[in-house]
């Protein structure tokens, strides 16, 4: 579920995405849902995605479609 909140308390434009996740899944069967928690993703699991983010967000950058924060870099 994503809340889009467009404006800050002194109705400034803030546009921020406010967002609820499950952490696992819900399995269906014939009668009752039954949720099952899932595991963290290890670090080897994650460090192949975070080279993957670091090159697309910077090839974005190149092409002048993403400016990066000076306040947040």
């Amino acid at each position: 579920m994503t809340l889009i909140q467009r404006f800050g308390s002194a109705l400034n434009l803030n546009v921020r995405f406010h967002m609820l996740l499950l952490d696992g899944a819900y399995l269906i069967d014939a009668r009752t849902p039954v949720f099952c928690r899932s595991e963290a993703p290890s670090e080897r699991e994650l460090h192949p995605l975070v080279e993957r983010l670091a090159a697309r967000t910077g090839a974005l950058e190149r092409a002048g479609l993403l400016e990066r924060d000076a306040e947040q870099s």
